[in-house]
């Protein structure tokens, strides 16, 4: 087999016929070019995950603020559910300490 230059924009490779140009174009792909292809991949993989998993935590964030914010009806239940324990106890208190106290509950007390 005869050699013979191959200019391409990668500089230029002597190549020893059909043969030995095959593998220098294989030895190329998996040199340092292959693994610039594979690392840009690989980027582009854990960025489409990442954003993937960014809008699954924002609906199960959605999710946990919905079921963690009272509805009026609610609260209302829960602030006559809270003067049934008081008073089993005898214990008096406020409007207010008991607004708070409800506000503790759901996460949000000053």
């Amino acid at each position: 087999m005869s050699s013979f230059l191959v200019a391409s924009r990668f500089g230029v490779l002597a190549v020893n016929g059909v043969r030995s140009s095959s593998r220098s174009m294989c030895s190329i792909a998996s040199g340092s070019l292959g693994g610039k292809w594979k690392d840009k991949e690989a980027a582009q993989e854990n960025m489409y995950f990442n954003k993937e998993e960014e809008k699954v935590l924002k609906n199960l964030a959605d999710k946990l603020s919905r079921h963690h914010t009272p509805t009026p009806e609610q609260l209302e239940a829960q602030a006559s559910e809270l003067d049934g324990i008081l008073k089993k106890h005898g214990v008096d208190i406020s409007e207010s300490l008991k607004d708070d106290i409800l506000a503790f509950k759901y996460g949000k007390h000053d």
